[in-house]
């Protein structure tokens, strides 16, 4: 009786007190900020709410580069720079999964291009074109001449545009500029006779020495500028549509999951579900435009599904 009830006691102690190795199957991963405070903080503390079950670690990507301790179940990268430094030394944690977020679409595509064996995936920062030209085709009615400038890294989507314009009945007027320079008459030449412009990610485009130039053409010209961030929009935009720092770490959050419930290859690299509209009230009222910015977001952003 006395070793029945020793060992009853040892099963419930084992089931309410589990031992300290059991931890060791707790999943470890890595967060990389690209900065250690604003929208990198944010989408690094939705992934902290959305993930509880698992040891997220976040530090500034310097941090882990110089890390060499065991490798984590998952490494995550937020913004550009996090991702580029954390993907060119992922050679000293082979076949770890790489998840970035909060980056451009053609960045985080041109590091899969340059390292095709890394198990890379995501969520990017661009709206989907179909969602841009719904936007104009709704706020801005009768403007159906869209100036775009794509660059080196953007150039690549130009099909993408034409097929996404043609579908919402609207016509592009595109030029290109692979070198600053190049810039101001592709600009010139994109925004002639044009209703509306639509700004495209891009390195050399809308580099942090050319956005504002653009900004100000767009102004002087007359024409509403559509584009792709909050900050666009607070610097002399019209209006952005753009996903937040939520928005991004609900649905990397879930992407996570994917990731860490698979063996072998990763899911494919995922645009924003969801969304938001940024107006700039001044220049909306300077330019004689008034934009719904609530009602324009709950007929494009919901539809989207948000994550």
């Amino acid at each position: 009786m006395v070793l029945r009830a020793a060992l009853i006691f040892c099963s419930l102690c084992a089931l309410f007190f589990p031992a300290a190795g059991a931890s060791a199957q707790e999943k470890v991963i890595w967060v990389a900020l690209s900065a250690e405070g604003g929208v990198y903080r944010q989408t690094a503390t939705v992934l902290e709410q959305q993930l509880p079950g698992v040891r997220l670690q976040v530090r500034h990507w310097r941090d882990w580069v110089a890390q060499r301790s065991e490798a984590p179940d998952l490494m995550v990268a937020v913004g550009a720079e996090a991702m580029q430094r954390m993907a060119d030394s992922m050679a000293a944690w082979p076949g770890v999964p790489l998840v970035a977020l909060l980056v451009p679409r053609a960045s985080v595509e041109s590091v899969l291009r340059s390292n095709p064996s890394l198990r890379l995936t995501g969520v990017y920062l661009d709206q989907p074109f179909e969602r841009q030209f719904q936007l104009i085709k709704r706020a801005l009615p009768g403007r159906a001449r869209v100036g775009v400038v794509l660059g080196p890294s953007s150039a690549r989507y130009l099909s993408d545009l034409q097929r996404a314009a043609k579908s919402e009945g609207l016509i592009l007027q595109i030029q290109t500029a692979m070198r600053k320079e190049e810039v101001a008459p592709a600009l010139q030449a994109a925004m002639t006779d044009a209703d509306v412009f639509l700004a495209v990610p891009d390195s050399v485009v809308f580099s942090s020495h050319m956005a504002q130039y653009v900004l100000i053409a767009s102004y002087r010209a007359g024409l509403p500028l559509v584009g792709y961030s909050a900050s666009l929009a607070k610097a002399g935009a019209l209006a952005s549509l753009h996903a937040t720092p939520e928005q991004v770490g609900l649905q990397g959050a879930e992407l996570i999951r994917r990731v860490l419930s698979k063996r072998g290859s990763v899911p494919p690299l995922q645009g924003p579900a969801g969304c938001e509209i940024t107006v700039n009230e001044n220049v909306s009222r300077v330019l004689g435009l008034p934009m719904d910015g609530p009602g324009l977001e709950r007929t494009l952003c919901d539809q989207g599904g948000r994550p």
